[in-house]
């Protein structure tokens, strides 16, 4: 890659990603700005119609709890009574399309059996007054729900939207009040309110929010009481029909969410897709609940076409973004084409001074840096051309120098080769006595080595006969020990004998005292009996006795006479071990002799080894010093070969011209093909 494809790639790249990353910010902080933007704006926009229509329908509430008290306190004689005051209390909201004062049956005439006067709005000069006959006598009709749920629960009712054919099939809804008369239901205070009044406010959306989204208003069961498109409401179309609820399972659980809120009169924010809004677009939705009707004010936002015009200003500032870059990068191309063209210029002269033309020169541009290079580059040709010419100069004189040295390093190299050849032999010869000194100091070795084993064995067999020493005085000792121990078991046996025969005198007593009692026994006759059984067994005890007396005494006599042996014996034996015992002491003092002559000459071989290792170390010390005498000398020749060599070459490269010379160097087209 060339410095201006570096150049261009290092400003342009940065710029680029800049330019990027700009963008994307951009969008990104503008797309969540507007959606912040929008969602406030739909909290404002739903909190204010809903303020609004809350204030408007609050208004059309107390007008019907005030006519409700009035035809509650006040029974009217005839019609006009109740149109008057119908006429003075609708009058005050522009919201009141029309409205009735509905009687029950036979409420206001016993003649008379359903009777609605009813005023209906006649532009903005007044009302014109008609009577309608209203059928709420079947409650399961949704539409008569206007009345019967005040009658049914006796509190005001807001209806979902209906067609009233008597009142110019009008879209419209209807507030009820009911009321009493002689403190039973007597009828209803019906307001009408179009639809299309509704459906203005909700048209009427403040500021830009009418370009990206619409306002409708449902009930808390999803129908549509005012809408964007008039047929939802006429066809009573749901917020909550199969065809508005996604498919898809998160999709549900927000449905679920939005109907669970409605419900349970709770405001929120949802973003939610449906394939009956918007073409099954991303929406923002905000619902708000009424506090009079308990309808829901709904504000949808259509992400598509909020962000329209970001998608529109997001691609216009990238565009902006490129065509700068673009301009950037040609005029950086340019400004670096004219940076490098110098650049250029100055490699391609330093190409042709390397290939030896010091006479070119370069013109000196306009920019400081660049000028500043080609000057160098200038100065340095110049030099370079002087010092050539210097060197032609010198030239001369150089190959005569060349000349002496190349006779000295001839000489060099004779001397070299005979201090090589005296070194080699003296490296054999110092080789040779090395050997001889290592088969001397290993045969040395061996002796010193059987030396010490016989001096180790002389001091081992020492060591055992001072152990057999020290046992046999040892069993000298025990020796008499085992006499004494034996004569000590003589006189005990003795003093056993002697209690033998007492045991055994005592027996022949115990005998005769038991033959007396056997006497005496018998003389007692029958009351003798059994003391003669007892002098019986105390006789028998007392034989056993005697019995086991005279062999105690044998055992002991025979005991006595071994003890006796055993003695002489003992005496003998240690007679033995004194005579042993003296000869181990005699033979102790020749072993001390020898271990004293063995102990001199492992002395005198180990001096002899310590003498021949260093006569070795000596000799191998010797052996490489000549060695490397004989490398060093072989180097030296070599040396001096070399440079006998070089000489010689350059005598004959002298008369060659350093500028002529040939180079293996490239040429500046090398470097640049296009120049």
């Amino acid at each position: 890659m060339s410095l201006k494809q570096q150049i261009v790639l290092i400003i342009c790249l940065p710029l680029t990603l800049m330019s990027l990353c700009v963008g994307a910010y951009n969008y990104y902080s503008t797309r969540s700005f507007a959606l912040e933007n929008a969602e406030v704006m739909m909290d404002l926009l739903s909190t204010h119609i809903t303020a609004e229509m809350d204030t408007r329908f609050r208004q059309i509430a107390q007008i019907g709890t005030a006519l409700s008290r009035h035809f509650t306190s006040n029974r009217p004689d005839n019609a006009d009574q109740i149109y008057a005051a119908l006429e003075y209390a609708y009058d005050s909201s522009d919201a009141i399309y029309g409205g009735a004062l509905i009687f029950d049956e036979y409420a206001f005439s016993d003649t008379r059996r359903l009777f609605a006067p009813y005023v209906l709005r006649h532009g903005a000069s007044g009302f014109n007054r008609t009577e309608i006959p209203y059928d709420y006598t079947n409650q399961a009709d949704p539409k008569t729900a206007w009345f019967t749920e005040p009658k049914r629960t006796g509190l005001p009712h807001w209806s979902m939207p209906y067609f009233d054919t008597g009142a110019g099939n009008t879209l419209m809804v209807t507030y009820s009040v009911p009321f009493q008369r002689y403190g039973m239901f007597a009828g209803v205070v019906g307001i009408d309110v179009s639809i299309g009044w509704l459906q203005d406010v909700i048209a009427n959306i403040p500021g830009s929010m009418a370009k990206y989204g619409y306002c409708s208003i449902v009930g808390p069961d999803g129908v549509f009481v005012a809408q964007e498109d008039v047929s939802a409401v006429e066809n009573g179309v749901s917020l909550f029909d199969p065809a508005n609820i996604p498919e898809t399972g998160e999709g549900r659980e927000l449905w679920d969410r939005l109907r669970d809120d409605m419900a349970n009169n709770r405001k929120g924010k949802l973003r939610l897709h449906s394939p009956g809004m918007d073409d099954n677009e991303w929406v923002i939705l905000t619902y708000v609940p009424m506090q009079t009707t308990g309808w829901y004010v709904l504000t949808v936002i259509m992400e598509n076409r909020l962000m329209a015009p970001i998608y529109y200003h997001a691609a216009a500032e990238g565009g902006i973004l490129l065509v700068a870059t673009l301009v950037v990068a040609v005029v950086a191309v340019s400004l670096i084409r004219r940076l490098v063209r110098p650049i250029r210029s100055a490699a391609q002269f330093a190409l042709s001074v390397r290939d030896g033309d010091y006479d070119g020169r370069m013109e000196v541009p306009n920019q400081t840096e660049a000028a500043l290079l080609v000057q160098s580059l200038n100065d340095m040709a110049a030099e370079l051309g002087r010092r050539e010419r210097e060197a032609a100069n010198h030239l001369g004189d150089l190959r005569k120098i060349f000349s002496q040295i190349a006779v000295t390093a001839g000489e060099l190299s004779r001397v070299s080769e005979h201090v090589n050849e005296s070194s080699q032999e003296l490296s054999s010869g110092a080789e040779e006595q090395g050997q001889v000194f290592d088969q001397l100091a290993s045969a040395t070795s061996m002796i010193f080595d059987k030396a010490s084993d016989n001096a180790a064995y002389v001091e081992k067999a020492n060591a055992i006969l001072g152990n057999a020493r020290t046992d046999t005085v040892k069993g000298n000792a025990d020796m008499v020990e085992m006499n004494r121990a034996i004569d000590d078991i003589s006189k005990s046996a003795e003093q056993v004998a002697t209690i033998i025969k007492t045991i055994d005198d005592i027996a022949f007593q115990t005998n005769l005292l038991s033959l007396n009692a056997a006497i005496e026994a018998a003389r007692a006759g029958w009351h003798g009996k059994g003391f003669s059984v007892v002098a019986e067994e105390v006789r028998r005890l007392a034989r056993h006795s005697a019995s086991h007396a005279t062999e105690s005494d044998g055992m002991l006599k025979e005991a006595v006479e071994n003890a006796r042996r055993g003695v002489e014996m003992g005496g003998k034996t240690a007679e033995m071990l004194e005579a042993v015992q003296k000869s181990l002491d005699t033979l102790s003092e020749y072993m001390k002799d020898v271990m004293q002559s063995s102990s001199e000459q492992f002395t005198a071989l180990s001096e002899i080894v310590t003498g021949l290792q260093q006569v070795r170390q000596v000799a191998s010390g010797n052996a490489e010093r000549a060695g490397a005498n004989a490398q060093a000398s072989a180097e030296l020749q070599a040396t001096a070969e070399s440079l006998w060599q070089l000489l010689q070459t350059y005598r004959k490269e002298t008369g060659v011209s350093s500028r002529n010379q040939e180079r293996a160097l490239p040429h500046s087209q090398d470097y640049y093909p296009g120049t």
